[in-house]
């Protein structure tokens, strides 16, 4: 079950390229990665965002001669998604993931951990 505060599939279209990139990234940039944007609507869409403190300015760069700020994402989209969910749907989610995940590295991972937690628990 989903929380309030959820993005708009807009938003959530920016923040996945935002969450994608290895560097922040300009309005420009991001109509060349997603043409399918209007540049309007991105430019509104980037505003709410940075109102949710969902991105920030991290610079500036320059588009051919024009100044233009780079944008990153502050909430990561790990962080997005746990703050989304109500705790009970975590929990499933958690468990669906452990119940299907064939990878022994990753059960082993999981395994380090959970007993890392017990352990501090009981001390």
């Amino acid at each position: 079950m989903l929380i309030e505060g959820m993005l708009t599939k807009q938003e959530l279209v920016v923040m996945d390229l935002l969450w994608r990139a290895d560097q922040p990234l300009s309005l420009h940039e991001i109509l060349e990665i997603n043409p399918n944007l209007n540049r309007n609507t991105l430019q509104s869409v980037i505003r709410r965002l940075m109102q949710m403190n969902m991105v920030q300015v991290a610079g500036y760069g320059f588009n051919r001669t024009s100044l233009t700020r780079k944008i990153t994402y502050v909430k990561s989209q790990y962080e997005y998604f746990k703050d989304s969910y109500v705790p009970d749907t975590q929990k499933q989610l958690t468990l669906q993931c452990l119940k299907t995940n064939d990878d022994p590295g990753f059960l082993k991972e999981c395994q380090e951990i959970i007993e890392r937690r017990l352990a501090h628990q009981g001390s």
